[in-house]
């Protein structure tokens, strides 16, 4: 991580633990310092590129922010380094994903009503249709990237 950049985000962010970690980035929980909100910071792998900006990290940006939608996590803002070696996506923060929360209610016995699957399903199903009329089709659907 550049100085500067660094010194952005951290002045920003306060860095509160690392979430996770997938092909196109590590992402961590934060919290704004000026709102004093909770926010998912995802920083973007950057490939040695020798001819410019990563084609990934280019695709992954703008198909975030094609895919602003009400039933997709909303990007707030992306925090871009001087030498564009260092991106972040500052994104809300989601507590819950439905695998975590399925083995939680299945461990207390629990299942969901069938009035909750119907709610959930639309609001799935409506993102999906959002994304699909974009031309973007999700290639990692599955149940600990559904965000609660």
């Amino acid at each position: 991580m550049t100085e500067e950049l660094e010194a952005h985000v951290l002045r920003k962010y306060e860095i509160l633990q690392k979430l996770g970690k997938g092909a196109y980035g590590i992402v961590w929980k934060a919290i704004d310092k000026r709102t004093k909100e909770i926010v998912a910071l995802k920083k973007l792998k950057m490939e040695k590129e020798k001819e410019g900006f990563p084609i990934t990290s280019l695709r992954e940006i703008t198909t975030l922010l094609i895919s602003q939608h009400p039933n997709v996590v909303p990007v707030r803002e992306i925090v871009v380094g001087n030498m564009l070696d260092q991106i972040y996506i500052v994104m809300d923060f989601l507590e819950h994903d439905m695998k975590s929360l399925m083995e939680t209610m299945r461990k207390k016995k629990q299942v969901f009503l069938p009035g909750e699957v119907k709610c959930l399903m639309v609001q799935l199903l409506r993102a999906i249709h959002h994304l699909h009329d974009n031309w973007i089709l999700h290639r990692d659907l599955k149940s600990s990237n559904l965000l609660l």
